[in-house]
């Protein structure tokens, strides 16, 4: 999805605002703030996020290395937006009568899996997550309420939005994005930059030293 664009924030804002569903909001929030690749996002279970002992939502969130493309575990902050969309959803998962090991961005959809139960392995009904297909469609049917063009938006839009975001609230600083992407080369960081090429004529005609 390398040809995925990012997202302007009022075009953020329009799509959270069509937004009428908890668990699509909590998606989306949680890809614009953190940056995770679409896998990354959707291999998170509700225990990864959230302290079902103390009701609360974690400061910090890590994806296993297992899930992540580079082999290598990553952890990243929680901003207060996703915090608290993400405290309200898993909440909810609870009341709805998830589990922990539950994936926090549970589809309708279901699968026999065998399961360990008191030493006894029984096939057990579960919910399966959310499919990169899925959530692309669930971006663009937004985006198209909000009327916002949905030519080249994909799931990897987080990624480049978030990717942007810090470039710019850092004051333009690669290694730093580098090091919110997980990027192991800051050449892959400065593609994802590209798009922000486009406003050095801008950047340019500001200068002056009059």
């Amino acid at each position: 999805m390398s040809g995925a664009r990012d997202l302007t924030r009022a075009e953020v804002k329009g799509i959270l605002a069509a937004t009428d569903s908890l668990r699509n909001k909590a998606l989306l929030v949680l890809g614009f703030n953190t940056g995770f690749r679409i896998n990354e996002l959707l291999s998170l279970k509700i225990k990864d996020v959230f302290n079902l002992k103390q009701k609360s939502v974690r400061t910090h969130v890590t994806v296993e290395a297992r899930n992540m493309k580079n082999n290598k575990s990553r952890t990243i902050k929680l901003n207060s937006d996703a915090a608290k969309v993400l405290l309200l959803w898993c909440k909810e998962l609870i009341k709805q009568g998830f589990t922990p090991d539950d994936p926090l961005f549970v589809s309708r959809e279901t699968l026999k899996k065998p399961v360990m139960v008191n030493g006894v392995e029984k096939i057990c009904t579960v919910f399966k997550a959310l499919s990169s297909r899925q959530v692309n469609n669930i971006l663009k049917t937004l985006a198209d309420l909000a009327g916002i063009d949905t030519a080249r938006l994909s799931s990897h839009s987080f990624r480049k939005t978030f990717a942007k975001a810090i470039y710019l609230v850092s004051g333009r600083d690669l290694t730093r994005v580098q090091y919110a992407l997980g990027h192991s080369s800051v050449t892959t960081t400065i593609k994802y930059l590209l798009f922000a090429i486009t406003e050095i004529d801008t950047l340019v005609e500001g200068i002056s030293y009059e």
